[in-house]
């Protein structure tokens, strides 16, 4: 992708409690490690922020994703990892859940009603 400048690599790995994805489990483990595209088909209301990465970045399919299930944390975590022409980075993100939908994280809500508030107000993006 032009706009992503670059990128070789990018990968997103979520760490999420066993509650919040209905499994037991008295360690942390990988429960998931492949594409994006297989992470949205296989935890279709868990990977919000995969397709919203993949999609800003090199693409669904070239965007690594892993999973893991962690019984000892209490927010979910993302970490995205990119590489490119730039050089390395690193990003984390501890997630405080949505009170009403503890699954959700109140970040996503709060992104979802920035976009509306800001529908009719225009992008413009120049290089």
């Amino acid at each position: 992708m032009k706009a992503a400048g670059g990128l070789a690599r990018v990968q997103l790995t979520t760490k999420k409690s066993s509650a919040l994805l209905g499994m037991e489990t008295e360690e942390e483990k990988v429960i998931f490690e492949g594409t994006g595209g297989d992470a949205v088909e296989q935890f279709p209301k868990n990977i919000n922020v995969a397709m919203t990465l993949a999609l800003a970045s090199v693409g669904i399919e070239k965007t690594k994703m892993r999973i893991i299930v962690d019984p000892a944390i209490e927010q979910n975590t993302q970490t995205i990892e990119a590489e490119g022409d730039f050089g390395k980075m690193q990003l984390q993100v501890e997630n405080h859940p949505m009170p009403e939908n503890p699954k959700t994280n109140l970040l996503a809500a709060l992104s979802i009603l920035a976009v509306l508030q800001n529908k009719d107000k225009a992008l413009r993006i120049s290089n």
